[in-house]
């Protein structure tokens, strides 16, 4: 059976219980159990994983052989134009005394379908478990053998778990001054929310080219554009900076007919 860590500081109100256990031969009885919680916050091993969700389970054992099916649906809204992850858990387990053994597949819908199994390319992650209940303490050992796990090699990597290998990196590098060119690419909304706000936050100085506009209105306060080979260096927000007439006056737009196109 999987282990759960105590989530703290979450309201839990249960929706359904009821366990059905019916005898198959004499002293032979199967269990079974469904249930599901809606809890105020999703924290799971020290992680902010969402808030406001419903936690459906079912479970199935025999013997000490059982199997557990858990999952996982945010109901609140998030700033990423979206809902909180999902996620669906299903864990093989076998107990006898106090000995238990586990293999979870945890699956997130941060990626790719649950039918994808691709090697480096999937969103399922692999933990085994294996643990001694001694009664007044119990000791479990976990660790991640496969799927989408934090071991692989930077070549496998797709471009948006490179440039978020990228940020990490500088995020704990301690520099107060910060180049980044286009960092937003190869990122979903998520990734860019969660972007945008830690430079906002940034207390150095922030040097950056982009396209996105919402970036670089909640981010820049001071506004450089090269047009015509000249400098435009002005203090202000990039709306602020669009609308101005001045800068429009020193910009020239130059269009390009389908026949010109097509002569290139």
């Amino acid at each position: 059976m999987k282990t759960r860590n105590t989530k703290l500081g979450v309201i839990a109100i249960t929706l359904l219980s009821a366990a059905m256990p019916f005898t198959a031969k004499a002293q032979d009885k199967v269990k079974a159990s469904v249930g599901a919680d809606i809890v105020s916050g999703y924290i799971w091993r020290g992680q902010d994983v969402g808030g406001v969700s419903l936690q459906p389970n079912a479970s199935i054992a025999y013997k000490g052989l059982s199997l557990e099916a858990w999952g996982s649906v945010g109901i609140e809204k998030t700033d990423a134009d979206g809902y909180d992850a999902k996620e669906f858990d299903l864990t093989l387990g076998y107990s006898t005394g106090g000995f238990s053994v586990s293999i979870t597949d945890y699956w997130y819908n941060t990626g790719a379908g649950y039918f994808h199994y691709g090697a480096h390319n999937t969103t399922h992650l692999y933990e085994a478990q294996v643990g001694y209940d001694f009664g007044p303490v119990a000791v479990n050992w976990y660790t991640n053998f496969a799927g989408d796990d934090g071991v692989k090699k930077v070549k496998v990597l797709s471009g948006g778990e490179k440039v978020r290998c990228l940020l990490s990196k500088m995020m704990i590098s301690g520099a107060n001054v910060l180049v980044l060119d286009e960092p937003t690419d190869h990122l979903d909304m998520e990734s860019i929310t969660a972007l945008n706000n830690g430079l906002i936050k940034f207390p150095g100085v922030l040097l950056f080219a982009s396209r996105d506009h919402q970036v670089v209105q909640t981010t820049a306060n001071r506004i450089m554009e090269i047009v015509n080979g000249q400098l435009i260096d002005k203090i202000t927000t990039y709306d602020e900076y669009l609308e101005s007439d001045e800068m429009a006056r020193k910009r020239f737009t130059y269009t390009i007919t389908e026949s010109e196109e097509n002569d290139d």
